[in-house]
């Protein structure tokens, strides 16, 4: 569909509930003391007042209505009023400032925009961030606005609870959507039509612009100066340590001496490098770096492995380019400091390299494929509609134990475009996952605590990402199930006919590790071997419906939850013993075990308040409680 330009101004409006970016500015036009200013600038930030005439930069820069702001490459600019309503420009990005009694817009004419704030606007506060044809009124939240072109805007939200609106010339709403703090909006108006499209907000997304606000709210500090009376700055704004007018020569030399440092504890590194690497050990520390080919063209890139002075992450991940415009990251993505069991890698699909991030908890397990997003026939693919080349190749993900349990795809690139994804089969989860071939561990952690960088770890300690999600052993007429699940869709999808009852078989593994099958009617013994965390889905899944001639069933103590009607029909199930962790019998709709010939039945004492969803027509007096 082909977009064009709409003379009259398209509104999309974002009404959040908590509280948001910036508060609305003083009287038009009077250059009194300012509510808003540029607190610091990074690299080649320039204002021009509306007069078009340029603005030199002083500490604390007071913005005024009609004042525009340009980045350059590599530059930021960030913007304070009260010291609770923030702002930071990214780089090649333009923002024009419209103020009028209570009302403050932020027009963003090109590039992105960082907002987040800590208490609400007043009443009668208004504020919008805006393009020549679109609106986003703004009441609370934090995220970032990206915007291509005039016709489209996309709001990402880390705080918050936004509802998008697309309106027509005349003021008609056309479309409303109502996004929360994880999730995505892309507005766009095309011809006639208005679309708004949600999507789950990946952390891999977040631009490094946006993750470094995060990680510095020192940077909005207001200084001494009152932004009007003091010296012009030196070229380019504030400096990056102390504000506005430091001593370039002084720096210039530490940048050299802490260069040259740097390259002696990585001395493979070209040179060219040593500056950027520099950053990053200030900001942190750098622990590593490789030359990787990632694109196979012969012009390698450099992994960078480092930490941040963020106690949210434990380790941060960089990829740079020395290119024409100098030393650019095309990739940046941090692994949060959680108690998941996560591991790092390089993998090898197709010719190319990526970076593959596993990971694992009690009830879920994720794998994150970075690195060069392919061009196809010209056309560069991505799932955020933006022409970035770098980013999140594939995400898949399985999860149990709660309403969202399944399986996951959402691609970035590749034949099948960016718009496709969704809920895929386990056989399908699993194939996504060999396409990528691992060459080489680059850190992990298989407990959850401290990570673990580059040593090749054990086979022990890989065992646990290399356990299968569902594998099915026989042994004479008992089936062994080990992985962390077993639902009906896993076992369905493996059978050879799509009807439950007598007649139908199940596929296995036989003792010799030969592929077989097993008639489900044979079927005497169920073992559930450690590490299985579930049994069945979180609502009514009967996976082991109606198996009438299952006598004993075993289980792990790993096992936490069984779902609705999991054992439901096993007439000749007599004796069970639940193991001491267990936290759910039956899920909601119960009847875990209805049905059968229950005479004995062992459980811990704490789940004695959820004993009447557990069986039909049966005696809870059978039930010893340990």
């Amino acid at each position: 569909m082909r977009r064009r330009r709409m003379s009259a101004a398209l509104l999309l409006i974002m009404s959040l509930v908590s509280a948001f970016l910036l508060a609305a500015c003083g009287p038009k036009k009077e250059n009194t003391a300012a509510d808003m200013h540029l607190v610091k600038a990074e690299g080649t930030v320039a204002v021009e007042d509306g007069s078009g005439n340029e603005v030199s930069l002083r500490e604390n820069l007071g913005l005024f209505d009609g004042y525009a702001l340009k980045t350059q490459a590599a530059s930021y600019g960030w913007i304070n009023m009260d010291d609770t309503k923030l702002a930071k420009m990214d780089a090649v990005s333009r923002v024009d400032i419209r103020r009028e009694g209570k009302l403050l817009e932020l027009d963003v004419c090109s590039g992105n925009l960082f907002f987040n704030v800590t208490e609400p606007l007043e009443a009668d506060e208004e504020m919008n961030i805006r393009t020549s044809n679109m609106v986003a009124g703004i009441r609370g939240t934090c995220g970032w606005v990206e915007v291509p072109d005039e016709n489209s805007m996309r709001v990402c939200l880390l705080r918050g609870k936004v509802e998008c609106t697309v309106l027509d010339e005349d003021g008609n709403a056309l479309t409303t959507e109502t996004i929360t703090a994880g999730e995505s909006a892309e507005m766009v108006l095309e011809d006639d039509e208005a679309a708004i499209i949600v999507a789950e907000l990946d952390e891999a997304e977040t631009p490094q612009f946006v993750t470094d606000a995060l990680a510095h709210p020192e940077d909005w500090e207001m200084g001494d100066g009152d932004g009007q009376d003091n010296a012009d700055a030196q070229n380019g704004g504030a400096a990056r340590d102390g504000g506005v007018g430091a001593d370039g020569a002084n720096a210039e030399a530490k940048n050299a001496e802490a260069g040259a440092g740097i390259l002696q504890r990585f001395p493979d590194v070209p040179g060219v490098y040593a500056d950027a690497l520099k950053e990053m050990d200030d900001a942190g520390e750098v622990l590593y770096v490789e030359t990787v080919d990632f694109e196979g063209d012969d012009s390698p890139e450099q992994l960078v492995l480092h930490t941040r002075d963020n106690g949210n992450e434990k380790l941060a991940i960089s990829v740079l380019r020395d290119g024409p415009q100098g030393v650019s990251k095309l990739l940046f993505s941090v692994i949060p400091d959680t108690d998941q069991i996560c591991k790092l890698s390089l993998v090898e699909s197709g010719g190319r390299m990526y970076l593959e991030r596993t990971d694992l908890s009690v009830n879920t397990e994720v794998h994150y494929f970075e690195g060069s997003i392919a061009q196809r026939d010209g056309t560069k693919v991505s799932s955020s509609g933006s022409e970035r080349e770098w980013g999140t190749i594939e995400y898949c993900s399985t999860s149990w134990g709660n309403s969202s349990s399944g399986y996951v795809w959402r691609p970035e690139m590749g034949e099948f475009g960016p718009d496709d994804g969704g809920e895929i089969s386990g056989g399908e989860y699993r194939g996504i996952l060999e396409k990528y071939k691992e060459t080489e561990v680059l850190a992990y952690t298989p407990d959850g605590g401290e990570l673990i960088l580059l040593p090749d770890p054990s086979e022990t300690e890989l065992a646990v990402f290399a356990e299968p999600m569902f594998r099915i052993r026989a042994e004479g007429s008992t089936l062994y199930f080990s992985g962390r699940r077993v639902a009906s869709e896993d076992l369905a999808a493996e059978l050879k006919h799509d009807e439950r009852g007598s007649g139908w078989y199940i596929p296995v593994e036989e003792a010799d590790g030969t592929a077989g099958e097993i008639r489900a009617d044979d079927v005497t013994a169920l073992v559930f071997e450690e590490g299985v965390v579930q049994i069945g889905r979180s609502w009514r899944d009967n996976v082991f419906q109606n198996f009438y001639y299952v006598e004993s069933v075993t289980f792990p103590d790993s096992l936490r939850w069984i779902y609705s009607g999991a054992f439901e029909g096993c007439q000749r199930l007599t004796s069970v013993t639940l193991p001491p962790d267990i936290e759910s019998v039956g899920g909601t709709d119960g009847n875990a075990f209805s049905y059968s010939s229950m005479e004995s039945l062992r459980a811990p004492a704490s789940l004695q308040d959820t004993v009447d969803l557990w069986f039909r027509y049966g005696d809870p007096s059978i039930i010893e409680w340990y």
